[in-house]
């Protein structure tokens, strides 16, 4: 970007840093709060995994930190159907439906530094704006393992016209969801760890 600023995609705080997303160039970047005039500094950059699925517009990206430490990020697949007039015309957004999920796990020690990840094992992660966690299974009956929870990011954007409707389950196995369809409200889950 031209304007110098970075537009994220997710920021989380890990390991005493600072990380995020960058919207615009898809980088990872680790950045310090300057004390001394409050804005932050970029001190290192990441370049994001080659993947199966496409970083168009139709998707976001998360990050989270896995119940053993780990720094993942999840990228998350959305299919849209447009609704136009003419060929000519641009479109209106008439209705999304997330379509997949890719899971990398970044590696301090490779050049790589990402690493699909096929299996979630006994863990399962909440994917929702602003706070996306992971927690164990191995105690909780209502919690599927190896799967991936998500909520409709894009409620509040598109006042629930095509929006608000895009909840489910991913199983990182199968690569199935399972929609829910009659969520009362965006934070239809509450975490308590």
């Amino acid at each position: 970007m031209s304007s110098g600023k970075i537009v994220f995609e997710d920021m989380i705080y890990y390991k005493g840093h600072f990380v995020v997303i960058d919207k615009e160039s898809w980088e990872l970047q680790s950045l310090k709060l300057s004390d001394y005039d409050c804005c932050f500094k970029v001190k290192g950059r990441c370049k994001l995994p080659e993947s199966t699925i496409s970083n168009e517009v139709n998707g976001t990206k998360y990050l989270v930190v896995s119940v053993l430490g780990d720094l993942l990020m999840v990228k998350r697949n959305v299919e849209c159907k447009w609704k136009k007039e003419s060929d000519e015309e641009v479109g209106i957004l008439d209705f999304y439906e997330t379509n997949m999920f890719e899971v990398f796990r970044f590696d301090w020690e490779s050049k790589e530094n990402w690493k699909e990840v096929k299996s979630l094992g006994d863990q399962a992660l909440f994917l929702m704006h602003n706070d996306s966690k992971s927690v164990s299974c191995t105690d909780s009956a209502e919690c599927r393992m190896n799967c991936i929870y998500f909520v409709d990011d894009a409620m509040e954007e598109e006042h629930g016209l095509c929006g608000g409707k895009d909840f489910g389950v991913f199983d990182m196995e199968s690569k199935t969801i399972e929609r829910f369809y009659s969520v009362p409200f965006n934070r239809w889950l509450s975490l308590q760890i």
